[in-house]
């Protein structure tokens, strides 16, 4: 994992992003498992609690559900509010809406002429976006597998609060100072008014407090 400090990132970037929805019949994480790609990362959002999740090589996942003592609730569609698979080139993100599934994909080309008009078949609606870095919870972690995919199980607080992010990392260390945490996206509209019209995930880091001097 990339290390980041604690400072949020705040310089404004261009690119086309690509955006695109799709509605969705039958199982949400089966759809999602259709879209997946080799270095997707999986948060899904129950009613019960968080699942972190990669895909496997087969056709399947392998989550934080299969975890002993993760903090993870076991993988239930009907709990489901929202699911989103991510890496650094796109994010599709998956909501419930009333009885009804819907999806949306964004991705962005970071090597499109902003100067030329995008072909037709593309939906283009945004071009600024700034990123920022959010923490995770987990002081202490302890490393764990299952179906051969790497997780850390983190920690923090009294109350023992846990979750448990994928990570390639054996030796990963986290402490109150070296913390787990999201790059997030935020997009711009494209009018004179500078308001953020849509967010997405980028990556699962590590940010590191910087030493006062």
């Amino acid at each position: 994992m990339p290390h980041r400090s604690f400072c949020p990132v705040r310089t404004l970037l261009t690119c086309r992003a690509q955006v695109s929805y799709h509605c969705i019949v039958g199982d949400p994480l089966s759809w999602l498992r259709q879209q997946a790609q080799p270095d997707d990362i999986l948060l899904v959002t129950q009613t019960d609690g968080v699942i972190w999740g990669v895909p496997t090589e087969a056709t399947g996942w392998a989550t934080s559900s299969d975890i002993p003592n993760s903090g993870s609730p076991a993988s239930n569609a009907e709990l489901v509010w929202e699911a989103r698979l991510f890496n650094a080139r796109r994010e599709v993100l998956v909501w419930r809406d009333n009885s009804h599934w819907q999806a949306r994909t964004i991705a962005d080309d970071v090597n499109a002429d902003l100067n030329s008009a995008p072909p037709d078949f593309c939906e283009y609606d945004f071009c600024e976006y700034y990123d920022e870095h959010y923490l995770l919870w987990g002081t202490t972690g302890v490393t764990a597998q299952t179906k051969g995919a790497g997780f850390l199980i983190v920690c923090e607080g009294a109350q023992g609060i846990r979750h448990a992010p994928p990570s390639s990392d054996p030796n990963l260390n986290v402490s109150a100072a070296r913390r787990l945490c999201l790059r997030v996206r935020h997009y711009l509209a494209p009018d004179e008014i500078a308001r953020t019209v849509a967010t997405r995930l980028v990556e699962l880091t590590v940010c590191e407090e910087e030493e006062q001097a």
